[in-house]
């Protein structure tokens, strides 16, 4: 009930609903899926049987292909142009080998090869090189898995929804977090 308070609340005062003035511009939202590279359930599906090397190098193949950071540049442009209230960014990864990279952990290399890395952080990273005037509203971590790969290591994945909003917006820069 209190969320649910909270949320109708957020969203009349963002909408401007309840006051005698319209509101003084339109609302801009972005939204924007985000993508690991590849799909996870072989990596899953495959660990202890010997296809595993094969099918895990695959797929890390596949996902650094992506070039996520160089996606982040790309929506940080994307961002900074619209200068939109609010980006709501789906399926935002960490995707980790051995705990890392974690800023928070003194024996992860500065670097990992890709695709261990964290979309938020490369996305944020790319917003303050370009605009730097957003910063997470709120953020919600729906999955958090990770597997140990015999000769190779912990892989792990947690997967959030984030809210950026542009400063100004929603008290911004409070963030709200929700387990």
């Amino acid at each position: 009930m209190r969320r649910s308070t909270f949320t109708l609340v957020l969203l009349l005062s963002l909408l401007g609903a309840g006051g005698a003035h319209p509101p003084k511009e339109t609302i801009r939202v972005m939204t924007q899926n985000q993508f690991l590279g590849a799909d996870l359930t072989p990596i899953l599906l495959a660990i202890g049987t010997p296809q595993q090397d094969t099918i895990l190098q695959a797929t890390l193949a596949r996902m650094t292909a992506n070039n996520f950071p160089l996606r982040a540049r790309a929506l940080a442009e994307q961002i900074c142009d619209a200068q939109p209230h609010v980006v709501g960014m789906q399926e935002v990864f960490r995707f980790s080998l051995d705990g890392c990279p974690d800023p928070d952990n003194l024996l992860c290399p500065a670097t990992l090869p890709l695709p261990f890395l964290d979309q938020l952080t490369e996305v944020l990273a790319a917003i303050k090189k370009r605009c730097d005037n957003y910063t997470v509203a709120a953020s919600v971590q729906h999955s958090d898995f990770g597997q140990d790969v015999p000769g190779f290591g912990t892989i792990r994945f947690a997967v959030r929804v984030v809210v950026l909003a542009r400063a100004g917006v929603l008290g911004v820069p409070g963030a709200l977090v929700w387990p």
